[in-house]
C-alpha cells in the first residue's frame, strides 16, 4: 500500500463505523483503480487530481452520512427539544453553507475545465509537492473545520462565525489560487 492509500484510508475514518464496515473496502478498491489509471496516463497532475478529488469527496460525504446515521437511530422525544426546532433547522443551514468551499471547488473544477490547473503545478512547491495543493488542502481543512463545528454546536452565532472566518476564507483562497500561482509561476521566470 503506497502512501496515498493510507492516506486515503486515514481519511475515510471520517465514516461513521456503520457505514465503513459496508462500503470502505469497495471505496479503498476505486480508488486503487483510479490511481493505477492515474499512474498509467503520462498527464501531469492526473495522480494529485485523483488523491484530491477522493479527498474532498470524503469531507464532503462524510459529514451528510454522519447527519444520516443520526436521524436514522430512534430516540425518543424530548418536549424541550422539540421548542428548540427552528433553531436546529438555522443551525442545519449552517452546516450546508459551510459545506460551500467544497462545492465551489467541484464546480470550478466541473464547469471551468482548466482553470484549476495552475494549482497542480510544480513549481510552486513545497516539500515537493505543488504549492497549490498543499495550500488547496489548507484551505479544505478550513473548510472542513467549518463544516465540524458548524455541525457540533448548538449556538447559531457559534455556527455564523465558523461560516465567516473559516468557510468564506476557504472560498476565497480556492477562487484566488489558481491566479496566485500563476503570478508566482510568472515571477519566477
Amino acid at each position: 500500500m503506497d502512501r496515498a492509500e493510507r492516506v486515503y484510508g486515514w481519511f475515510l475514518r471520517a465514516y461513521p463505523d456503520s457505514f465503513r464496515s459496508e462500503y470502505e473496502a469497495q471505496m479503498r478498491t476505486v480508488f486503487r483503480d483510479q490511481l493505477r489509471d492515474a499512474r498509467a496516463s503520462e498527464e501531469g497532475g492526473a495522480v494529485p487530481t485523483v488523491v484530491v478529488r477522493a479527498l474532498v469527496d470524503v469531507l464532503a460525504t462524510a459529514p451528510v452520512q454522519h447527519l444520516r446515521k443520526e436521524r436514522l437511530v430512534s430516540q425518543p422525544v424530548d418536549p424541550a427539544a422539540v421548542a428548540v426546532g427552528p433553531s436546529t433547522r438555522r443551525s442545519r443551514v449552517f452546516v450546508v453553507l459551510t459545506t460551500l468551499p467544497f462545492v465551489l471547488w467541484v464546480a470550478l473544477s466541473i464547469l471551468a475545465p482548466g482553470f484549476m490547473d495552475p494549482i497542480y503545478a510544480n513549481p510552486p512547491a513545497i516539500a515537493g509537492i505543488p504549492a497549490g495543493i498543499v495550500i488547496l488542502g489548507g484551505a479544505f481543512l478550513l473548510a472542513g473545520l467549518g463544516v465540524l463545528i458548524a455541525d457540533r454546536t448548538r449556538s447559531d452565532l457559534v455556527a455564523l462565525l465558523a461560516f465567516l472566518f473559516l468557510s468564506i476564507p476557504a472560498m476565497v483562497v480556492i477562487i484566488l489560487l489558481p491566479a496566485i500561482i500563476l503570478i508566482v509561476q510568472n515571477l519566477a521566470v
